[in-house]
């Protein structure tokens, strides 16, 4: 029997930083993480998720 499992995690990280009055604040929260200047890791993890399906069956999303 097949089964698909999909896992889910929400990873959390707080920072404060410094902006230019110009920046458009979303614009510089997105660079910051796509220049990999905020690096979430497992110590930010805080919910981890799985939902089960089969070709017969469809689970909900269950906490680990």
């Amino acid at each position: 029997m097949k089964v698909k499992i999909t896992y889910e995690e929400i990873l959390t990280k707080e920072v404060e930083v410094e902006i230019k009055d110009d920046m458009p604040f979303d614009d510089f929260a997105r660079k910051l993480y796509r220049d990999e200047k905020i690096v979430l890791t497992a110590d930010d993890l805080q919910i981890t998720s799985f939902m089960i399906e089969t070709t017969e069956w469809s689970g909900d999303w269950s906490k680990i």
